[in-house]
């Protein structure tokens, strides 16, 4: 993350805001799509099919398609962010078509329930946020915190869902020692958000140049919409 750093965003002085965010979205999606299909077998297990492989070379393509899109920008002047956008969004595309009709939904429960608390949880805490006066937080003055808080609340809302309603575990050791002491994803789901929050605010008081607090925030971001997406995804298909 640090090499994108340098030689993409410092290199080419890219604005990282919420455009640069959506530009890596397929990636991301990409990323989770791949990962639920290794978990239900449909995809092999391989290096380049997990974590962190698989991550690491959807980066590596994202460097590349965001690089190429500032000299497609010279020539057709098409913003980096939405060719990157459109790129990123092939292989999406390519993987729907290709296992559609190999991979089924179910647990329509768990399909609802999840973005319902997800959307809960960020409803709440810009509630807090606008009434604390959390400005590092609150959706109107901080987009890309208050999407943090909603890609971590989908981990921790999957989680939560996948242990209490239908037995799953969880892999992680501290948040599964966590569950397993108190009984519940609840535990997860508050400790996940309280310290989300508190790293949120520990950049805002202490990173003053704000490129660089908007590229940490988004990294944040989505790695909390990857494995997010990735439960989400587990869990709902078949």
């Amino acid at each position: 993350m640090y090499w994108i750093y340098i030689n993409l965003i410092e290199k080419f002085k890219v604005k990282v805001d919420l455009r640069f965010f959506i530009a890596a979205l397929p990636f991301v999606v990409t990323g989770s799509l791949v990962r639920a299909l290794v978990d239900h077998n449909i995809i092999r297990y391989g290096f380049w099919t997990v974590t962190p492989g698989i991550y690491l070379l959807l980066a590596a393509f994202f460097a590349v398609a965001f690089r190429t899109g500032h000299y497609i920008e010279k020539r057709f002047s098409i913003p980096p962010w939405k060719f990157t956008l459109g790129i990123g969004s092939i292989p999406v595309l390519a993987i729907v078509i290709r296992f559609l009709n190999t991979i089924y939904f179910h647990r329509a429960f768990a399909a609802i329930l999840i973005p319902i608390l997800v959307a809960s949880i960020a409803l709440i805490v810009n509630y807090l946020a606008k009434n604390f006066t959390w400005n590092w937080v609150y959706f109107k003055k901080a987009r890309l915190a208050f999407l943090s808080v909603v890609t971590h609340s989908l981990d921790a809302c999957s989680t939560f869902v996948f242990h209490d309603f239908y037995g799953g575990g969880e892999q992680h050791p501290i948040p599964r020692a966590l569950i397993e002491y108190t009984g519940t994803g609840v535990s997860f789901i508050l400790l996940k958000i309280a310290v989300l929050l508190f790293i949120l605010y520990i950049l805002k008081k202490e990173v003053k140049d704000k490129n660089l607090r908007n590229f940490f925030i988004t990294i944040i971001a989505l790695l909390g919409l990857a494995q997010g997406l990735r439960n989400y995804l587990t869990i709902i298909l078949t």
